[in-house]
């Protein structure tokens, strides 16, 4: 089954906090910094006069609306234009959502993708019941691949380098489409923690078995022995 980033059951997965509009100030001589759109307009209804105390109630009314990332004075000469002359006025900054990875698959499913694709645990520990969303998982180990030369990408070890952040336990793939979380260099060193971990459960099994077939050796001579006696 092919599963992805923009299928209907993990578009909600994409975070949606920090996003509600916060009042920045009144007068021309109010400055913030507002990354995202700040809006310019009345703080007073302009038919009755009364307070307008929300961004919503702002709204209903004319404004201007400019894109900063920047400190923007509560001015007609920063926005270019006066939307009530003669009028006290108030901003308010609509922040632009924050940017983190979406989910993109469960364990043995494709995930979709063309950047970075996190593999790591999915169920949540603040919620058994719940899938840990990208900050929580984040907190807990979790390796990573490159998925741009194909799109797509298996959401299993195997995809990984046989790497496995929780064995026996569930696990997720996210995508970080845009490669903004983490750089090429912290995926290097992820990718060698990872190889060096596979190398060790390696050459511990190879270990354990030839223990084993040591031990099951001197059994055998010792009961040829006692045979033999």
């Amino acid at each position: 089954m092919t599963t992805g980033y923009k299928e209907e059951k993990y578009v909600n997965s994409t975070r949606n906090e920090f996003t509600e509009p916060w009042f920045c100030g009144v007068g021309q001589y109010s400055n913030c910094q507002c990354q995202g759109v700040m809006y310019f307009g009345p703080t007073k209804r302009p038919d009755s006069g009364a307070e307008i105390k929300t961004f919503d109630d702002m709204r209903q009314w004319r404004t201007i609306a400019k894109e900063t990332d920047n400190w923007t004075m509560c001015s007609a000469q920063d926005f270019g234009s006066d939307p009530w002359p003669n009028q006290e006025k108030q901003c308010y900054c609509e922040p632009k959502p924050q940017y983190e990875p979406s989910k993109c698959a469960d364990e043995g499913e494709d995930c979709l993708c063309n950047g970075w694709v996190m593999f790591g645990v999915k169920t949540s520990t603040e919620d058994p019941s719940q899938d840990a969303e990208f900050e929580e998982a984040n907190q807990y180990p979790f390796t990573v691949n490159d998925a741009n030369r194909t799109a797509s990408i298996s959401c299993s070890a195997s995809s990984f380098e046989d790497a496995d952040p929780l064995p026996k336990g569930r696990k997720q793939c996210f995508c970080d489409e845009e490669k903004q979380l983490i750089d090429q260099d912290s995926v290097n060193q992820i990718k060698d923690y990872w190889r060096a971990q596979v190398a060790q459960q390696q050459m511990e099994i190879v270990y354990q078995t030839t223990s084993q077939v040591v031990s099951q050796a001197q059994d055998d001579e010792v009961n040829a022995a006692s045979t033999a006696a």
